[in-house]
């Protein structure tokens, strides 16, 4: 018998997304083994939980994926919840801070500005910190050369402020997790090579931005 068909016992520990992301793949991998998986918790999900609060959905942990990463968009359909997914039917997404909604400003790219008029006239942020993020474009690329934490990347290039009230919400929006605990290569190694590519971050954003619209350009037909 192949060492590959032998019945194993596989314990995962959790049930969160991790634990049961685990289960399933290891599952499809090796049909033949015994795999249990243990949550200490009265329900399954970990932090992704959804409530039902008078005529409002509320997403108590992550509320969104991104759609350009292929195999979230493939497990979703191998568990048949294609129907579920729920698509943003406005353009405009919201923080809530200080007992206010704001708007998150046109034209950014995971919080950060590509676009100076909306991003000057946000107040979100600071004037301070506004001037803070606009320093980035003279800064040199971040000094670690191995992999950092999202949260102390983004920090370093666009300041405290920025990372509290733009970056970090929208980061918990998807992920769920501390972005201080968070690796950049893992989740967002495109930020890194810009970065490595462009001198800093700004200006590999705006670079990314001025390529997308030539393509558009490029392959548009009327």
């Amino acid at each position: 018998m192949r060492r590959d068909r032998i019945m194993k016992k596989v314990v995962i520990v959790g049930g969160g997304l991790s634990g049961l992301s685990a289960a399933y793949y290891l599952g499809k991998a090796k049909p033949m083994w015994d795999i249990q998986l243990y949550e200490s918790a009265d329900r399954f999900g970990g932090k992704v939980q959804t409530k039902h609060i008078q005529r409002y959905t509320v997403e108590m942990g992550p509320d969104s994926y991104l759609a350009r990463k292929p195999a979230m968009t493939k497990l979703v359909t191998e568990l048949g919840l294609s129907k579920d997914v729920v698509i943003n039917k406005t353009d405009q997404a919201y923080i809530y801070s200080r007992r206010k909604l704001y708007p998150i400003p046109g034209g950014s790219i995971v919080g950060i500005p590509t676009k100076l008029i909306p991003f000057a006239e946000t107040r979100l942020l600071s004037t301070a910190a506004k001037f803070r993020v606009l320093s980035d474009y003279f800064k040199r690329p971040y000094s670690n050369q191995g992999d950092v934490s999202i949260g102390d990347f983004f920090k370093y290039h666009l300041g405290e402020e920025m990372v509290a009230q733009l970056i970090e919400p929208l980061m918990a929006g998807i992920y769920g997790g501390d972005i201080y605990k968070l690796s950049l290569d893992s989740a967002f190694p495109q930020f890194h090579q810009m970065e490595r590519r462009s001198g800093n971050l700004i200006r590999g954003v705006l670079d990314l931005k001025n390529v997308a619209y030539r393509n558009v350009r490029e392959y548009s037909v009327s």
